[in-house]
């Protein structure tokens, strides 16, 4: 009975640390800044998860994104659950990462150009890999590797963790940032291409809801 017991609670444990952070309808409310060279833009984005798996596949979760013209949060917890400008994807959270889908509608397509956000635990204050993207640039067939390093914010792992990535190549040097702080997930992520474009979230704020009844 005992060992059944402790089996239990290693269970239980392994699936909280599996909905650390980004847990069931916790929502996360991004300001988007956008330079896309003819214009500037600048917009909110929501963003939180279900405990539903994402098309079928277990080891993601559902994520959502909505996205508002302004912000404002009596009128934003008035409107929960949203049901406009809602765009579906997946997450990772587990004992050994987190790695989300970013927004991708529409002016947020410049993220497809970059590695996606990913963490890996325990969070170390030097860690150096590599990421790809292989696929269509406005219009041209193109392979980006990109060298990544982590660092923690003043050098104290508690304090965050930056993600730095860079390519070389193709037209011009590719530039990805991705802070990460253990409480409140991905506070920023940002990728400067070399025309001059420019896409970037910077968390707002962190509201929690009960779900959707």
């Amino acid at each position: 009975m005992k060992k059944i017991l402790l089996l239990c609670a290693a269970l239980l444990a392994v699936a909280a640390n599996a909905q650390g952070v980004y847990k069931p309808y916790k929502e996360f409310i991004f300001e988007a800044e956008m330079n896309l060279g003819d214009s500037v833009r600048q917009l909110y984005v929501s963003m939180w998860t279900t405990d539903s798996a994402f098309w079928g596949d277990a080891s993601q979760r559902q994520l959502f994104y909505a996205y508002h013209d302004s912000y404002n949060k009596d009128s934003l917890a008035a409107a929960w659950p949203y049901t406009e400008h809602v765009e579906s994807t997946g997450i990772i959270e587990n004992e050994k990462k987190v790695w989300l889908h970013p927004p991708r509608s529409d002016a947020f397509a410049l993220f497809e150009y970059f590695p996606f956000p990913e963490m890996k635990f325990p969070l170390k204050c030097d860690r150096k890999y590599r990421r790809y993207y292989i696929g269509d640039v406005d219009g041209h067939f193109k392979i980006l590797r990109y060298k990544i390093t982590e660092n923690c914010i003043n050098g104290n792992v508690d304090d965050g963790v930056v993600a730095m990535g860079r390519h070389v190549g193709g037209g011009g040097e590719w530039h990805w940032q991705v802070f990460y702080d253990k409480d409140r997930g991905f506070t920023s992520i940002a990728g400067y291409l070399p025309d001059g474009r420019f896409i970037g979230l910077y968390l707002k704020d962190v509201v929690e809801h009960k779900g959707i009844e």
